[in-house]
């Protein structure tokens, strides 16, 4: 199956099931009542409402889990080729959207680790304590040299001779250009490894949930070589053309709706419903890629 028939296959997918689709909305907006009411409702000070208000947050945080979980019974769906969105499994859900939770921190905290020692090996934090010192090193020498200037005029003034100009003073915050563009280029360096590293391991992630979805361990989905392993028999420009080719539908998509939003406000609740189509269709076009792996 090319990247063609994954994306056409998959945007048909939602418009088939929309009543799972109307539920997952649903969800949605339970989510944000329950969540950021919650924050707000507890926010006040009282420690009743604080509490309740946490119970609040809980709930709605849980909901999410839910929506993760059933997003990979969805991917699973793809790797079958089925054309029936499965049934809500409230705790079944719950269970497996912690184990996506757990893959999700892992394949984000890498790249994280990675950009961190990038930084590190670029000496950032050293060539920022540089550049303060140097800083530090500029102030001092300009007020020794003010407290000078001062000191000469005061002792003009006292013999009742003229000054007739003072010396110029040194730049108070002064940094030596190179300094400077050695901080610039090992940050553009960190930054660089950075958005690579997080490219790279959020392409895994996809395909870690599919083997999640596919087996339910989450050991498999945690199974790094593998994983990659499965990009390399899919086809790199395969994977990143069909991941690619769904950010983009629903960044233009929601662009649109951002711009008709702002027209007419009334029609927010289209942001949440269009969404909901969408994150079916990218579930499904993840299974669909993955279903290609024996």
């Amino acid at each position: 199956m090319n990247i063609k028939d994954i994306i056409k296959e998959s945007f048909v997918f939602p418009k088939s099931n929309l009543g799972p689709v109307a539920i997952y909305t649903v969800l949605t907006i339970v989510i944000g009542f329950f969540s950021i009411g919650g924050l707000l409702y507890g926010s006040n000070g009282d420690i009743i409402k604080g509490i309740i208000g946490i119970i609040t947050f809980i709930i709605g945080f849980s909901i999410f889990i839910i929506q993760w979980g059933y997003g990979i019974k969805l991917i699973k769906s793809g790797i079958d080729s089925s054309d029936v969105a499965p049934e809500f499994e409230w705790i079944e859900d719950l269970k497996m959207g912690i184990k996506d939770l757990i893959v999700k921190l892992v394949y984000y905290v890498i790249p994280l680790l990675i950009t961190t020692l990038t930084a590190l090996i670029t000496n950032i934090p050293g060539r920022i304590i540089v550049i303060i010192n140097a800083i530090i090193d500029s102030f001092l020498i300009y007020i020794g040299a003010m407290i000078g200037e001062m000191f000469d005029e005061l002792i003009y003034f006292l013999i009742g001779a003229n000054t007739t100009s003072a010396e110029t003073l040194p730049p108070m915050f002064y940094v030596p250009d190179a300094l400077i563009a050695d901080l610039l280029i090992a940050i553009l360096i960190t930054i660089i490894v950075g958005i690579i590293s997080f490219i790279i391991f959020t392409l895994a992630q996809f395909i870690a949930e599919a083997r999640l979805a596919k087996t339910g361990y989450i050991g498999d989905a945690l199974n790094i070589i593998e994983v990659f392993k499965d990009i390399e028999k899919i086809g790199i420009g395969k994977v990143i053309g069909t991941f690619f080719t769904v950010i983009l539908i629903f960044l233009i998509v929601n662009i649109i709706l951002i711009w008709i939003v702002g027209y007419v406000p009334m029609l927010g609740i289209l942001i949440i419903i269009i969404d909901a189509y969408l994150i079916f269709f990218a579930y499904m076009a993840t299974g669909l890629l993955y279903s290609e792996i024996d």
